[in-house]
């Protein structure tokens, strides 16, 4: 019986190990992909950022909040529809026009 407990033991304490080995693999991979998505936005929303004021001039902090907001898709299809502004106003269109996703 002594044996069978210490075996039952070993047994209790690879599943245990084996599934907190998988349960930080997960999590890691799922924090490494947040925080990849959230750098391809970060980086989109900063190259944008430093595009628009030159095609612009300066603007507002609440456009900035608004654009730092978008989804990755959204940056993006911002990127190419900025060289079709002239104006401000064409901007605030354009983000009008594309309200904010929900985060998944």
């Amino acid at each position: 019986m002594l044996q069978e407990s210490v075996i039952f033991q070993d047994i209790l304490q690879k599943a245990f190990q084996e599934g907190f080995q998988e349960a930080f693999q997960e999590s890691f991979q799922e924090a490494f992909q947040e925080a990849f998505e959230q750098g391809k936005r970060e980086g989109a929303s900063y190259i944008i950022l430093r595009l628009l004021p030159r095609l612009l001039g300066s603007l507002s902090h609440e456009l900035q909040a608004r654009i730092c907001q978008l989804s990755f898709d959204q940056l993006e299809d911002l990127a190419e529809a900025l060289l079709d502004f002239s104006t401000a106003e064409d901007l605030v269109t354009w983000l009008e026009s594309n309200p904010l996703l929900a985060e998944d």
